[in-house]
């Protein structure tokens, strides 16, 4: 799935190493998490990979509306 983003294995494998729970998020989650980081926030691979927490918040309970504050 991370692949199809435009992310290398290396890119896969560090963001594993640094969070194995991103291998439990369905794939439908993968997506959406990663249209609305790199696509709507900007946010480029290693960004992603050293913060790799951002995989397990909820996108409409916490990471979109926290970003809508921020936007005001």
């Amino acid at each position: 799935m991370f692949e199809k983003f435009g992310w290398m294995r290396t890119d896969v494998l560090a963001l594993v190493r640094a969070n194995p729970y991103c291998l439990a998020l369905s794939e439908a989650r993968i997506k959406k998490s990663l249209e609305y980081f790199a696509k709507e926030l900007g946010y480029d691979i290693p960004y992603l990979i050293s913060h790799s927490a951002l995989f397990g918040y909820s996108l409409e309970n916490r990471i979109v509306p926290r970003n809508r504050s921020f936007q005001l």
